[in-house]
């Protein structure tokens, strides 16, 4: 069962996770942002200092990489083949569709360039 409604904290329309605690409903960014923001209060983990590398994976000759920049608060795409190496800033929100669909994130240059059709 959705439960579609007005996030309490960005205010935007979608699928709510319901916070006991505080009686309050946020949606998924929203609701990961506000444990993360408590846990590092709290000492419960320390954000990372350095570019971590999250996900890559290798298909039918497609490298593509994803990489986390906690100093600028974003996600750096990486595809590469044996012909060329392209690089592209993604947002949080954005990052795991990136990875999953790189070609939906690279101009047609970019895409040329990388000799995939």
């Amino acid at each position: 069962m959705s439960n579609i409604d007005t996030c309490d904290s960005c205010g935007k329309r979608r699928e709510l996770w319901h916070n006991e605690s505080t009686g309050l409903s946020f949606c998924e960014p929203c609701d990961m942002q506000a444990w993360e923001n408590y846990a590092e209060d709290k000492g419960l983990v320390e954000a990372p200092a350095e570019d971590v590398q999250l996900l890559e994976r290798d298909t039918a000759g497609l490298r593509v990489t994803l990489t986390y920049r906690p100093s600028r608060n974003d996600c750096l795409l990486a595809c590469a083949t044996s012909v060329a190496q392209t690089d592209r800033v993604v947002s949080l929100e954005s990052a795991m569709d990136a990875f999953h669909h790189p070609m939906l994130y690279l101009s047609e240059a970019c895409v040329a360039e990388l000799g995939v059709a």
